[in-house]
């Protein structure tokens, strides 16, 4: 017959109620334990059929697991996956196919290296983000990073504090730049082709006007407006070069 050990109520009135046993013998039939109380074990706890707990599951040690564990969806209030220190902090079940995360404040993973990304993908763990300094992200293992089309109120590469701004491709091998201006500090733009614009009026090209060439680099142009006009001044080595500097009055 079944070894049973059933008990609706184990200990003396005042006592706390506890079963211990440092061992729970295996057998071949089905064997049972029904307790309304405490169960400690000192030893290990084999259970070849279900095991429905009713209250709280407390490990001190370490729970092997050779099968599958199924946790229930969760909720954003109420994570399927938490922490005793903060229940609703952990990981749930928003809709097919997707873990969400919820009440986090912040998510911390190691600084990674270029070799070992912090942020990488199981098939292919060269392939990732890490920091590389202080208040860097570098990106390694990539070739070339894809992103969406986007369109002119969301381009497919923006910012997170203006998601309008930014760029996108509006047509077969044109990148646009939507709903802003694009400033180019203390660098340089190199053109291999010319500039062209779809502008119905005709501007193509808004630039700052200077008194003089004061801190002019090498090579570099400038638009210079002074009393006398208006000149495109050349920086060639340490000699700037005008052109114009005529008197030029706006038509």
């Amino acid at each position: 017959m079944p070894d049973n050990l059933n008990s609706a109520y184990l200990g003396q009135p005042g006592s706390a109620d506890n079963l211990n046993t440092p061992f729970l013998p295996e057998t071949a039939s089905e064997a049972t334990l029904n307790a309304r109380s405490d169960i400690s074990t000192r030893g290990e706890l084999h259970a070849q059929g279900d095991t429905v707990v009713g209250g709280t599951l407390t490990v001190t040690g370490v729970i092997t697991n050779t099968a599958k564990t199924l946790l229930p969806s969760g909720t954003e209030a109420d994570p399927a996956l938490g922490f005793s220190s903060e229940a609703s902090l952990g990981f749930y079940r928003s809709a097919a196919s997707i873990v969400a995360m919820t009440g986090i404040g912040q998510f911390s993973v190691a600084d990674g290296t270029e070799a070992l990304p912090s942020l990488g993908f199981e098939s292919e763990a060269s392939l990732g983000f890490y920091r590389s300094a202080a208040s860097t992200v570098a990106m390694t293992g990539i070739s070339q990073l894809l992103v969406a089309d986007g369109t002119e109120a969301l381009p497919g590469l923006g910012f997170e504090s203006e998601a309008s701004l930014g760029f996108r491709r509006s047509a077969a091998s044109v990148v646009e730049m939507e709903n802003g201006e694009l400033t180019i500090a203390d660098g340089g733009l190199n053109l291999s082709s010319c500039i062209t614009s779809t502008v119905v009026n005709g501007d193509f090209l808004s630039v700052a006007t200077f008194a003089d060439d004061t801190g002019m680099r090498a090579n570099a142009l400038r638009i210079v407006q002074s009393a006398s006009g208006i000149s495109l001044a050349i920086r060639s080595g340490s000699t700037t070069y005008y052109l114009g500097a005529s008197t030029v009055s706006e038509a």
